[in-house]
């Protein structure tokens, strides 16, 4: 839909603006964009974050719009979809983005504003339980969505065909993405490896495991756990484990903080749970080495930043991430829940 010399005003709706694969990606994209000259950009997001500000940064505008709740009524839903039908038009939108499932009610509400949408699919999982908790009536607007957009866009052809079943008139399409260039570089010279691993207090001799991602049960970090003691009691003393990200499920929190707590203080005194990074390049940077333990995933972000950082990866081959790395050449593999072979693999 970009065409000629103007700039043409786009509005993209992304669930959140916080420091995470699906919003970075979106981020990425409008900056290019934007770096250009193609585009006016409008950000909408019913959550802010720190991203809010990065946007302002490169000119793009930044609006927090309410949210809407999985279990939505119809009445409340089609209230909402109105107001944002509304909304890209006072914007003088031409076209709309719309990143992640979550958001297919800003796919409806373009096509009820006569405007085309591209709607960025990062999601993996089954296409008949994602929307299991919306009523049956909204559930039938979020399947819709995938008609009425212009493309709906995967990053790996893995998602695609779990999800083939919705497409009705061939519009479905991957487009992979990668890290840009200049981030690689900013992030690459944003710390020395000698900084980085002092400012995290690790020793020359020892191994930093690094491990980047939202804890909870879909990425399977209590994999981690049952491998660090399986790893023999030399090697362990050697070796420190970093949990990079945030808590978002209570119950799979309480499960990891409780067998934590009940490990041996050895085991334990080798794995930082750190919560939310300002800036995960200073793990990256003092790792020697990757791991990822999801149950799905579609093509995660975590491993493209990894290999930027030129570091060896163990991870899970679940969805698209056989389409990322290539066993036993760029990534050893290990089944989820098999923390023996992840210790062995370690």
């Amino acid at each position: 839909p970009l065409h000629g010399r103007s700039r043409t005003s786009i509005v993209f709706v992304s669930h959140n603006l916080e420091h995470e694969g699906a919003p970075i990606t979106l981020l990425d994209l409008v900056a290019g964009l934007l770096a250009d000259g193609m585009i006016n950009a409008t950000i909408l997001s019913p959550r802010d974050g720190p991203l809010a500000e990065r946007y302002r940064a490169i000119g793009a505008q930044v609006r927090i719009i309410d949210g809407l709740g999985r279990r939505a009524g119809l009445q409340e839903f089609l209230a909402y979809k109105t107001s944002l039908s509304q909304l890209y038009l006072e914007l003088g939108a031409s076209l709309v983005v719309v990143n992640t499932l979550e958001m297919f009610p800003a796919v409806n509400a373009a096509e009820d504003a006569g405007l085309a949408s591209i709607w960025c699919h990062h999601e993996s999982g089954s296409w008949h339980s994602y929307f299991r908790r919306s009523p049956p009536n909204v559930r039938a607007y979020a399947y819709a969505a995938f008609s009425q957009a212009y493309r709906v866009v995967f990053v790996a052809e893995a998602t695609r065909r779990a999800w083939s079943v919705l497409e009705l008139r061939r519009n479905f399409q991957v487009i992979r993405y990668g890290v840009p260039h200049a981030r690689v570089t900013a992030d690459m010279n944003r710390w020395r490896r000698d900084e980085a691993r002092e400012h995290l207090g690790l020793s020359s001799d020892e191994v930093a495991i690094l491990l980047v991602g939202s804890v909870c049960r879909r990425k399977g970090q209590k994999d981690i756990l049952k491998a660090a003691s399986g790893i023999p009691a030399a090697i362990r003393a050697k070796v420190k484990f970093h949990v990079v990200g945030a808590f978002v499920e209570q119950r799979y929190e309480e499960e990891i903080r409780k067998e934590y707590a009940e490990m041996p203080a050895d085991v334990r005194g080798r794995i930082v749970f750190t919560g939310p990074v300002d800036d995960v390049c200073l793990y990256y940077r003092a790792a020697d080495i990757f791991v990822l333990c999801s149950r799905q995933e579609s093509a995660p972000r975590v491993l493209v930043e990894a290999m930027s950082f030129a570091l060896p990866i163990v991870t899970t081959a679940v969805d698209g991430i056989p389409e990322l790395v290539r066993p036993d050449r760029d990534a050893y593999f290990y089944a989820p829940g098999d923390f023996r072979k992840l210790a062995a693999l370690l």
